[in-house]
């Protein structure tokens, strides 16, 4: 196979792992409705993918010894601020189970691909967490407003009334673009992908777990959990995710996957609205505007002029 085609479907898996981040937010969503909990519904999510994660790490000798030398230097030259891309994730998660239903797949995924373009933007122009200095450059900051365009159109909100859950998507954006630069840092510290993301998925649920106990007091339950078992492909989806990007970036370089991603993520969201809507937000020509606006600003932002 030729390197040519080789790219070619390495992009392909991108956007296609792109499409996973509109899955799993389909799907924390429908069980956090479900449930009538979004956050014990962020709970199951990112357990099971702490699981699963866990499991890989107990079975990999390399692993657990990578896992053990790295503990010894947390606080101790690896600063504690450093492990915060697991709580990022967390949060993020949270978002996905209590505000995804209730605006609808596109918006969402819109509010958060704009978070993550003013993110990029932030780090990028300022050199933050370990990464390279890049001028911000007028396309960038022409990619940034166009994204912010595209959340406005997407919302539509002169013609719905606007709801102040549809900033904290925006806020988890955000949050996740710090939490992609966390985590680069802290798998090239612990030289293992693999044990990077045990740790974000162990702390990310243990800020879950103290979330639920503190709004909810405990966590007894009324409601029996839903029978239907896509609903609990959330951390399976997430771990995935991880892991195409782990394997995928050598290959294409960061800016192809990142591009690739939010492809793939607005794309897969605008389906899902089309063919499994969590909300009762309609489909309309603003909203396919906006995806289009926010997808073109966000691919200026990855650019590197």
């Amino acid at each position: 196979m030729s390197d040519a085609s080789s790219k070619a479907i390495a992009i392909a898996i991108s956007v296609l792992a792109g499409g996973f981040m509109a899955v799993q937010a389909r799907v924390n969503s429908g069980l956090g409705v479900a449930l009538e909990n979004g956050i014990l519904a962020a709970l199951i999510s990112f357990s099971s993918g702490l699981v699963i994660i866990g499991v890989i790490v107990a079975i990999s000798k390399r692993d657990r010894a990578k896992l053990r030398a790295f503990t010894r230097r947390i606080g101790r030259g690896f600063p504690l601020w450093g492990l915060a891309g697991g709580l990022l994730g967390g949060l993020f998660v949270i978002t996905q189970g209590t505000v995804a239903g209730v605006i609808g797949i596109s918006l969402f995924a819109v509010s958060v691909v704009t978070g993550q373009a003013l993110a990029a933007l932030t780090i990028d122009g300022r050199g933050l967490l370990g990464m390279t200095r890049r001028p911000l450059g007028l396309l960038r900051i022409l990619g940034t407003a166009l994204a912010i365009a595209g959340l406005i159109v997407t919302g539509d909100f002169a013609n719905y009334s606007f709801q102040p859950i549809s900033l904290l998507p925006f806020l988890a954006g955000i949050g996740i673009g710090f939490q992609q630069a966390l985590n680069g840092n802290l798998g090239r510290q612990t030289e293992s992908a693999v044990v990077a993301t045990l740790i974000n998925f162990v702390l990310g649920t243990s800020l879950i777990a103290i979330a639920l106990l503190v709004t909810n007091g405990g966590f007894q339950f009324s409601r029996e959990l839903p029978t239907e078992p896509v609903l609990y492909i959330g951390g399976l989806v997430g771990v995935v995710f991880i892991f195409v990007q782990v394997v995928l970036v050598p290959k294409i370089g960061t800016l192809a996957m990142g591009v690739s991603l939010l492809v793939g993520q607005l794309i897969s969201s605008l389906l899902l609205d089309l063919v499994a809507p969590i909300s009762s937000r309609e489909v309309t020509g603003y909203t396919l505007a906006g995806v289009l606006l926010a997808l073109v600003g966000a691919t200026l932002v990855a650019s590197r002029r």
